[in-house]
């Protein structure tokens, strides 16, 4: 999966207005808690279009949608830290199986999703390896250009 984002959907996903991000939030598609004066920054506004970009990932590699933002939701701590700038990872990976935990740089994280999904439900197991560093890169600069509100 080493092409995510077209440069044309990125610069789509940059430019989510901060009031689809809180409509999106407050529907539990969304879950960082972030302030509305982090909303309004753009190295906050990055973490949201990498989330999003983590999302079509997945679901482009056949995970059902709420599979989907079930383990992006639970990579949002990571997410945060590129954005922050508190990592500096030429590559990350993430490898995701719906059975299995997830290796991300040496950390555990559970990324099994709930028993009654979907995907889970079906008994269908989906290995999938993503580049998060390459979604970031492909996405951080059309966002960073997104001027404080």
């Amino acid at each position: 999966m080493s092409s995510l984002l077209k440069p044309s959907q990125a610069a789509a996903l940059a430019s989510v207005a901060p009031e689809t991000l809180r409509a999106w939030r407050a529907s539990g598609r969304l879950t960082f808690g972030m302030s509305e004066d982090e909303l309004r920054h753009p190295r906050y506004r990055v973490s949201e279009v990498t989330y999003l970009a983590l999302v079509k990932a997945l679901t482009t590699a056949g995970l059902s949608l709420g599979c989907a933002f079930e383990l992006a939701n639970r990579a949002e701590s990571t997410i945060n830290e590129l954005a922050a700038g508190h990592r500096d990872w030429s590559k990350v990976y993430v490898t995701l199986h719906p059975r299995y935990p997830g290796e991300w740089q040496g950390y555990s994280i559970p990324f099994a999703p709930y028993a009654s999904e979907p995907d889970m439900d079906r008994g269908i197991e989906v290995m999938v390896t993503i580049d998060l560093a390459a979604i970031w890169r492909r996405v951080s600069a059309a966002a960073a250009a997104i001027p404080a509100e």
